[in-house]
């Protein structure tokens, strides 16, 4: 499943969630740490609201965003939905 796949790379910390719909699709961006203790976005994506698969996005997009808000989690998952 998604959800086991993000585990195996990411720690339990996961927040700030923000769903959108672009498209007919329902995103769900997430800040979350990485098994390193990094912290990184992950994204998925759903047609109900229930059932939910990661989407794939660049790493390119992840780290601009991440240099550009200055690390600023928030911002970074405010915004990325117009990278999308």
């Amino acid at each position: 499943s998604a959800a086991s796949d993000v585990y195996k790379r990411q720690t339990k910390h996961f927040r700030d969630p923000k769903v959108f719909i672009k498209d007919g699709v329902y995103k769900m961006v997430l800040g979350a740490q990485r098994v390193d203790l990094t912290g990184t976005i992950v994204v998925f994506s759903s047609h109900n609201l229930i059932d939910w698969r990661e989407y794939k996005t660049s790493k390119d997009q992840i780290i601009f965003l991440l240099k550009f808000y200055k690390g600023i989690l928030r911002k970074v998952i405010d915004n990325f939905c117009c990278f999308l």
